[in-house]
């Protein structure tokens, strides 16, 4: 993260690192876009989380408070962009909301969260008027699709203009595709937290069922923290060894590798947003496997950019896995339409220029160029 000088700059509050997941990268993946323009304000990260423990936390978001008090007094702070999701960072965040408001710090509240709707619902009445609190200060809130966009309105009776529809961006691929070659494993990815809510269980018993029918010529990789032990002794369990590779959580450079030399990716999870990691795969015209859900069937294709299974249908997940396989023709068209999707509407810099539109008007700083 850059130093703060004399320029104007913004903090872009979020969960730094590891932690962070899909969260920390939409940040970072703004600030090293802005970091390649010819600019006179920064775009600055601000850890409100930390690395270790969530309740140790509490340390990063007093630092935060901090560094939001010394940038307003010091006349360089335009605002803040809060990135939230659900439980323990609604209410960090929400504090640096508050704070902002009382200090006179302009604020953008960005959510990510696909179980935020969830996390809502179940909470009690005081803490829903305080989550509602929270969401009536920023200038602006900015969502990832239609779905939350209704929530925020019917929900949490967000003023429908104060709110902002960003798809996610992700940068292009870094390396080059690899070649097709029919005498090499079939190589099928996952990238994410390592739960059940992503359906790393369900992944691993239809990889299982297809390797008990005589498919073993692939490989499947999975990279990204979570209990990496519990997958690990499943995959043992039905006797993958020989098929799984743990790669553990992986930064933005091996990830995009990684990319680079799948023949798939596959996300069975439960619920989601906008995932990242499928724009990053179309990014790097690779073919998909997914489940239907949060914002996904907005944006994504059925038959063009993914094969659709349902969550929790593990032989759904083990039938597209074969057809992958055994149909190139069809992957190598998903491949194509995937990359073509990508330059049309998930690159990083129509995110970033979408954002700064919301910055100008939100901050009212006169100093974003195009």
């Amino acid at each position: 993260m850059k130093s703060i000088n004399k320029e104007k700059f913004i903090y872009i509050a979020a969960p730094w690192g590891a932690t962070g997941g899909g969260t920390f990268k939409v940040a970072d993946y703004l600030i090293q876009t802005h970091q390649k323009k010819d600019s006179n304000f920064q775009i600055i990260g601000l850890d409100t989380r930390g690395s270790k423990a969530a309740a140790l936390s509490i340390f990063f978001l007093l630092r935060s408070l901090g560094l939001i008090f010394m940038g307003k007094m010091s006349g360089q702070l335009l605002g803040v962009h809060i990135n939230m999701a659900e439980r323990l960072s609604t209410f960090r965040k929400g504090t640096i909301i508050i704070f902002c408001k009382f200090i006179g710090v302009p604020t953008i509240l960005h959510l990510h969260a696909a179980q935020f709707p969830i996390f809502y619902n179940s909470s009690p009445r005081c803490l829903k008027f305080l989550i509602r609190l929270f969401f009536k200060f920023p200038r602006k809130v900015i969502v990832l699709g239609c779905s939350a966009q209704k929530f925020i309105i019917d929900d949490l009776h967000v003023d429908d203009k104060k709110i902002e529809v960003v798809t996610n961006g992700v940068p292009a691929a870094i390396f080059p595709r690899r070649k097709f070659n029919k005498s090499k494993k079939f190589e099928a990815l996952f990238i994410g937290n390592l739960s059940e809510r992503k359906g790393v269980s369900d992944l691993l018993e239809a990889i299982a069922r297809n390797v008990l029918a005589g498919d073993n010529n692939f490989n499947l990789r999975l990279a990204g923290g979570g209990d990496l032990q519990y997958y690990k002794n499943q995959a043992s369990k039905y006797g993958l060894d020989a098929y799984t590779t743990f790669e553990g959580w992986v930064d933005q450079q091996v990830a995009s590798h990684l990319l680079a030399n799948a023949d798939v990716l596959i996300l069975p999870s439960y619920d989601e947003g906008l995932p990242l990691v499928i724009l990053e795969a179309m990014a790097n015209g690779v073919a998909v496997i997914c489940t239907p859900v949060g914002e996904i069937p907005h944006f994504i294709k059925s038959e063009i950019n993914a094969i659709f299974v349902a969550p929790g249908n593990v032989i759904g997940i083990s039938d597209a896995i074969s057809r992958m396989q055994s149909d190139s023709a069809f992957r190598r068209e998903m491949e194509i339409r995937n990359s073509k999707d990508f330059d049309a509407f998930f690159s990083v810099e129509k995110f970033y220029q979408v954002i700064v539109k919301v910055y100008d008007d939100a901050f009212k700083s006169g100093l974003f160029k195009n």
